[in-house]
């Protein structure tokens, strides 16, 4: 099943260029 969180994760992180910078903004632990 998809997961809309997934896709949210997925966006900020391209985004941010990076995961650990998308999970800072997004305010959980990478």
């Amino acid at each position: 099943m998809f997961d809309w969180d997934d896709l949210r994760v997925f966006l900020a992180a391209a985004r941010a260029g990076s995961l650990a910078t998308a999970a800072q903004r997004l305010g959980v632990d990478a």
